[in-house]
Parts: structure tokens; C-alpha cells; sequence
């Protein structure tokens, strides 16, 4: 069924409340401006009020703030309480309401289900908590969206009636956000994040960009790097801790360690793209992921990636990253070594990075989103 144009059934209701995160924020800021600007709709945006600037300039959009916090129970009675009679109501991750919303029509995205697989690091109570929310989202959803097939297959796993529901729609990289910069741009670059953090760039180093949950690996990536041949070489952490609970002062104290480790914290995109444009090589060592962004986002500013051997990145990245175990620390300093010393695999690797950015196009992301959404 179509959403129709009039009256109620032309609202969309979306929950924006993760807009300015990493991983699903950057997921709902590729589609959602296009969404907006493609469709004819009014759209409610129900998000948090530190975060109603960024939907200032966008049109027919009217912002309603929440205050709960996401995973508490206490969420599912507000978004009741809350969301308005609309023609679809749309969750851009797991977190969908679990009692009943005046909405004609659901569509959710589930990028994974590291939650509740075999990896996850969530208690037996918690586990069955986050089954819970899992379930209630694809039970009452109307459609099911989700980034890759290796998510299908692990939906599928869980619950299998799911199935008939799930479109898969890869992400994209947005190439206006991450390119190749040119000499002057990076020399700028230099400067800023130089002033900001005291990094000398006469340094060679390589990158990872995300947080520092488990499943994203850091601690063995940390105990490769004090293993690697090239002791002059640095590694630069970007991201958050935010969210994360009994990891941090492990963490704190391995790169206190090492001081060839510089953890920069969030920064801003532009920075970023910058990073990625200056690394001699981006690493990436997560055994779990329902897509994973950054190894794309470094293809698409020029850069080789080394890359865990898990299927999901071999289904993102093909033969365009170099992969290692990443359960093995020495595996992982391996390829770092290999990289490091190898710039001709480098080069091919980049070349290849290239390539593989052609099978991800915005246009295609967007048109399969809006024939999920809104059509017939």
C-alpha cells in the first residue's frame, strides 16, 4: 500500500534521535535530507532537543523532542504517548516501538544483530532484553530494511520469518564528504589538527576510525601494534567512548603505554576525510559489523585498507582490502608490517579501493529506500 498524499496519511514520522552519532547517525544523515527533498511529505522528526538545529533548514518538517533514553524501557511508553497520526513511521535501527503508534504503515532498518549473537558481550538478562526489542521491530514491521546480505543471513538466523520482509539495500559513501584532497587541502589539514592536538605530521602513521566497543577489536589491534617491525611508525584512534561501559580505563591505559598512540576523540568529518587523505594506511580489525562504513570511506580518500577477514567485509570490500584474522594480534601486526613495507601492494590496493566504490552509488540507495518506504 502507498502512502496517499492527504490529510494524515501524508506525514512520515522518522526517529532522528541518533542523527549526530556514528554508524546509524551516519546511515539516517545519507538518506534522510533525500528522503525530505525527493518527497512531496510532511515529516515529523522525534528526536532529542539538543539536537533540533540540524533539521532547521530542512522543509514541511515539524520537530518533536523526546527525552528518554534509548534502550530504556521508558522509551517505548513516551513514543506511544508522542507519535502522531502519520502514513508510515520509520525507525532507521532496531529501536522501534513496541506498544501500538497511529501509524498506517512500519518500515525499520536493522543493520545487525551483534546484540544478541554469539559475540556479543551483553549478560543472559540482557540479551533476552535486546531479543525483546529485536522481536517486537520485526513482528510489528511492515518492512525490513537491512545493509548487506551477511545481515540478512543473521536476521534470518534469529528470526526466520523475517525473511519475507527484508530488502537489502547496501549503504553508500558519500563522495561530496570523502574524496581525494589535493596538496594545498591537506597541507591545511596539517595545520588544523596539528594546532588542535599537537600531532607532528613528520610522524608516518595509520588510522582507525570508530569507537571503542568490543566488537570493534581495539585492545588486539593495541597489542598488534606494540608487536609491529616499524617502531617510528604512529597509530591515530579516532572516535568516541561515549556509550561504552568498563572498557575505557583498560583502554586509557594501553595507549598511555605506547606513546607512538594518539586517541583523538570525535572530530568533525572534515577532519576526518582529512586523516584518511594522510594515512599511510587505514586499519580496521572489528569481527563484528553490519556493514562497516570506514573501510570505504578510506578507499574513497585514496587510501589502502588492511581489513578483518570476517564475511560481512569481504562482501563490503572484495579484493580491494588486504585482510587479516582479526582474533590474532599477530595476524593483525602481519598485515601491518606487509602494508607498511609494500607500496606497490599499496598502490594496487588503492586502485582496486577505487574500483570497488563504483558498486555503491547514492542514487540507487535513495531510489531503492524510497520504493521500500513509499511504494506500492
Amino acid at each position: 500500500m502507498g502512502i496517499q498524499t492527504d490529510g494524515k496519511n501524508g506525514l512520515i514520522g522518522v526517529d532522528v534521535r541518533m542523527y549526530n552519532k556514528s554508524g546509524i547517525g551516519r546511515y539516517l544523515r545519507s538518506i534522510l535530507p533525500g528522503l525530505i527533498n525527493g518527497t512531496e511529505y510532511g515529516y515529523h522528526l522525534y528526536g532529542y532537543e539538543e539536537d533540533r538545529a540540524f533539521f532547521a533548514e530542512f522543509p514541511r518538517t515539524e520537530f518533536i523532542p523526546l527525552t528518554s533514553r534509548i534502550y530504556h524501557p521508558k522509551e517505548h511508553l513516551e513514543l506511544a504517548r508522542k507519535i502522531r497520526p502519520c502514513g508510515l513511521y520509520f525507525s532507521p535501527h532496531f529501536i522501534h516501538p513496541l506498544l501500538k503508534i497511529p501509524a498506517k504503515r512500519r518500515v525499520v532498518t536493522v543493520h545487525d544483530v551483534f546484540h544478541i549473537s554469539s559475540l556479543s558481550i551483553y549478560n543472559p538478562l540482557q540479551k533476552l532484553y535486546m531479543k525483546t526489542l529485536y522481536g517486537g521491530c520485526i513482528r510489528k514491521a511492515d518492512g525490513i530494511i537491512t545493509v548487506s546480505e551477511f545481515s540478512k543471513s543473521e536476521i534470518g538466523k534469529y528470526f526466520p520469518r523475517a525473511l519475507d520482509k527484508i530488502t537489502v539495500i547496501p549503504n553508500y559513501i558519500d563522495r561530496s564528504n570523502f574524496y581525494i584532497m589535493d596538496k594545498r587541502a591537506r597541507a591545511e589539514t596539517k595545520e588544523r589538527i596539528t594546532a588542535e592536538s599537537g600531532f607532528d605530521f613528520t610522524n608516518e602513521f595509520i588510522l582507525y576510525v570508530g569507537n571503542i566497543k568490543p566488537h570493534k577489536n581495539l585492545m588486539r589491534l593495541l597489542d598488534a601494534f606494540q608487536q609491529i617491525s616499524n617502531k617510528k611508525l604512529h597509530l591515530l584512534i579516532v572516535g568516541g567512548k561515549e556509550g561504552f561501559v568498563g572498557v575505557e580505563k583498560d583502554f586509557d591505559r594501553k595507549i598511555a603505554e605506547i606513546p607512538r598512540i594518539v586517541f583523538t576523540g570525535r572530530i568533525s568529518d572534515e577532519m576526518i576525510r582529512g586523516l584518511y587523505n594522510l594515512a599511510k594506511f587505514f586499519v580496521f580489525p572489528s569481527y563484528y559489523e553490519g556493514f562497516g562504513y570506514p573501510p570505504l570511506e578510506a578507499m574513497a580518500c585514496g587510501t589502502a585498507a588492511a581489513v578483518s577477514d570476517i564475511p560481512v567485509l569481504r562482501e563490503a570490500c572484495a579484493d580491494a582490502a588486504f585482510y587479516f584474522d582479526p582474533f590474532s594480534p599477530e595476524s593483525i601486526a602481519r598485515a601491518i608490517d606487509t602494508l607498511d613495507s609494500d607500496p606497490a601492494l599499496r598502490e594496487r590496493l588503492i586502485h582496486a579501493g577505487t574500483e570497488r566504490l563504483g558498486h555503491f552509488s547514492a542514487e540507487q540507495t535513495l531510489r531503492s529506500h524510497m520504493d521500500v518506504l513509499f511504494g506500492e
